[in-house]
């Protein structure tokens, strides 16, 4: 029960022609002895496993949210292929990589598409956006079938580790080599780094507020040995996105309970 939010209603997963299902880890990973995971990376080589996932899908992690209503043609383009947003900041980040496992990870996936389509050459590819993520259930599917050792071996991670593959990056530049993606450069989205400072938060609230972005996400720098400022960050979020989004979603429990 641990992987189900406490903010969830567990008692009313249906609303009118609206159904939630919670996806058990056991039911998307081919060998549940590789269970418990706390390895994000892990999930994501397994996502394209549950059950009746339609053809395309967006994905959202634990920091994101949307804030308007998306049309198709953010994600799909006339001719069939995708969208693949990124920001310009190129794969793989050398210095970055000595420091940091997820920017490993993400060197580790460049290798491989570089490995498929460029005869190992070093190509960089851009980082995706970190938003929502449109992603198709074939070329998942497509992509486990080529690096069938890869997925077995992230799979077994509980932990993040370097070698893991970075699903979003890999899914973005294999599209693209594959000839079934674009990459874009195109902000609708807004990212923002919530640490303890104050002046900084509130730089990302009025940010969000002017730009009224489609997808926001809130990635959490605070330190939690400043329990004091830290507390005040949280308290002043969470006030901003009870205005921002004020109707809790019917499958939520009223705040404060």
């Amino acid at each position: 029960m641990g992987q189900i939010p406490d903010f969830l209603n567990t008692s009313s997963l249906t609303f009118r022609d609206y159904k939630l299902r919670i996806v058990d880890h056991k039911e998307i990973f081919p060998n549940n002895k590789d269970l418990p995971v706390f390895n994000s990376n892990a999930l994501e080589v397994s996502i394209h496993n549950i059950k009746n996932l339609s053809s395309c899908f967006l994905y959202l992690n634990d920091d994101m949210l949307l804030g308007k209503k998306l049309k198709p043609e953010h994600f799909c383009r006339k001719d069939g292929k995708i969208n693949v947003y990124h920001n310009g900041w190129n794969a793989p980040e050398e210095e970055k990589m000595k420091q940091n496992l997820w920017h490993k990870s993400v060197g580790t996936s460049n290798q491989l598409v570089n490995d498929k389509f460029h005869n190992g050459e070093v190509v960089k590819h851009p980082y995706v956006s970190h938003h929502c993520y449109f992603f198709k259930t074939d070329t998942l599917k497509e992509m486990e079938e080529k690096w069938q050792n890869q997925y077995k071996q992230t799979r077994t991670h509980k932990f993040r580790l370097g070698n893991d593959l970075a699903i979003p990056f890999l899914h973005g530049a294999y599209s693209v080599e594959s000839n079934k993606g674009v990459y874009v450069r195109e902000k609708w989205y807004y990212y923002g780094l919530v640490d303890n400072n104050r002046t900084n938060n509130l730089k990302i609230i009025n940010g969000i507020k002017k730009k009224k972005p489609q997808c926001i996400c809130l990635n959490d720098g605070l330190d939690e040995k400043d329990e004091t400022n830290m507390s005040s960050a949280i308290d002043r979020m969470t006030l901003f996105l009870e205005t921002l989004i004020p109707n809790p979603a019917p499958f939520e429990k009223l705040y404060g309970n």
